[in-house]
């Protein structure tokens, strides 16, 4: 349709060029250039500046204007059904074929970028304000060996619940990277002094430890530096003592423990 419309332009235009040769011949070379710059498979080109009010009213009486302008409006409305991704890569699947009914927000294929990935990873809470964006990283592929330059692009803005951690997003790419491959990389985190690693199941809710004292079970206070995925590093625990380092069901305070 668009086709046709354009040739239609040209039709018009040619039909009122000898006219511009002997009524506007200057303005002639400009207008005989715009006519045959318009070619049918391809977006209309600028209509020429019309600073003469004669000429003005010529090329309106015409009909010129609004024919430029409808078909111009079409192109524009062209543009809202081609699609273009916004990065180079690969096609990794299609779910509709030509011809297929689209529905809204039916997905219609996915695209893998080739040159930058990102890599997920988990980060203590506690860590967390010691990153900063744009910080470096090296990753290692645990297959090939292969290392990777990452750049911390973003932090995720919710806290996992189950792990205590915040999701860091690092921008990498290179050669031989694939998306999905599991990388291998670490961060500085903060020094810790006079801590005592346990498993994370021995900290109560109410974060106190059971420990285990002239063979009675018994709740101690301690302050807790960091928590990780399966860890927690605590302050106040005398060196020595026995704790419980495994989830107990029911009260265990004040019972003899063997």
């Amino acid at each position: 349709s668009l086709r046709a419309e354009r040739s239609q332009l040209v039709t018009a235009l040619t039909q009122i060029l000898s006219d511009f040769s002997f009524d506007y011949p200057t303005e002639h070379p400009r207008w005989e250039q715009f006519t045959n710059a318009i070619q049918p498979d391809a977006v209309l080109p600028d209509l020429p500046a019309i600073d003469d009010r004669q000429l003005h009213h010529f090329i309106n009486a015409r009909g010129i204007p609004a024919q430029y302008y409808a078909i111009k409006a079409r192109e524009s409305q062209l543009d809202d059904y081609t699609i273009t991704a916004p990065f180079a890569g690969k096609l990794t699947s299609a779910n509709v074929e030509p011809g297929t009914i689209v529905q809204p927000g039916q997905r219609l294929a996915t695209i893998s970028r080739t040159d930058r990935y990102e890599v997920r990873m988990s980060i203590p809470a506690a860590a967390v304000d010691e990153l900063k964006i744009g910080q470096k990283l090296t990753l290692t592929d645990p297959v090939t060996r292969r290392t990777y330059a990452a750049t911390l692009n973003r932090l995720g803005t919710s806290l996992d619940a189950q792990t205590q951690t915040v999701t860091a997003f690092f921008r990498t790419g290179g050669e031989g990277l694939r998306a999905n491959t599991f990388l291998e990389g670490s961060l500085p985190g903060q020094t810790l002094t006079g801590v005592t690693a346990l498993p994370k199941a021995a900290l109560t809710r109410d974060r106190q430890v059971l420990i285990i004292r002239d063979s009675v079970a018994r709740t101690q206070d301690v302050d807790v530096a960091l928590i990780e995925a399966d860890r927690v590093y605590v302050r106040g625990i005398p060196i020595g003592t026995e704790v419980i380092t495994e989830a107990v069901e029911g009260p265990m305070v004040g019972k003899v423990v063997r």
